[in-house]
């Protein structure tokens, strides 16, 4: 879950520096976080070659709680 919630973050503040830098030209950076969306994001999550087990339950607690995610919103259409 720490790769999927840093990469966001990571974007986040990407997105809010772009801004302040360009503001002066007259662009303006808008960054549109959509909700969870009905999509295969957890059957296309990328696994780890050699997990570790100590994080084995918590990789469980993410996958479950992501799959329950995305089978309770609506569809891209």
């Amino acid at each position: 879950m720490a790769v999927y919630v840093s990469t966001k973050h990571a974007v986040e503040g990407y997105s809010e520096s772009l801004d302040h830098e360009v503001r002066e030209h007259g662009v303006r950076i808008l960054l549109v976080e959509p909700g969870p969306i009905n999509t295969p994001f957890d059957a296309n999550m990328v696994q780890a070659d050699t997990p570790m087990p100590v994080y084995a339950q918590r990789r469980r607690t993410f996958e479950d709680v992501m799959a329950e995610a995305v089978r309770e919103t609506p569809r891209p259409a």
